[in-house]
């Protein structure tokens, strides 16, 4: 089942993949706008009060920095992008047995991966 920005246990998913030490990471003062908890209230405050239909011209479902926010995972070496239906991809690079690791338990988990 996928994983979206506003369910409740997102952020403990998200902990599952990157490992307990993570937790520290959620906050703004670790990781600006790029936190779990910057886009989760950016999402509550400005993004979820536009209609579904709407969002799609005002988010850019595209997978760069400049296009579509993406939560940092842990030390901000993953990405998680977030569509504009709200679901939270795993952007995977494949660059590494590492990164193969995290996309498969992102996976396990139910995050879609994607590759960038």
């Amino acid at each position: 089942m996928p994983v979206y920005i506003y369910d409740e246990d997102a952020f403990e998913k998200m902990i599952l993949v990157e490992g307990e030490d993570y937790r520290k990471f959620k906050t703004i003062q670790m990781f600006g706008s790029n936190s779990f908890d910057c886009f989760k209230n950016y999402w509550d405050e400005v993004v979820s009060k536009i209609k579904e239909d709407d969002r799609k011209n005002y988010w850019n479902d595209s997978y760069s920095p400049e296009n579509s926010p993406t939560i940092y995972g842990h030390h901000g070496w993953n990405r998680y992008a977030v569509k504009y239906s709200g679901e939270i991809i795993f952007l995977s690079s494949f660059d590494s047995s590492i990164d193969m690791a995290f996309t498969k338990r992102a996976r396990e988990i139910g995050f879609r991966i994607d590759i960038f």
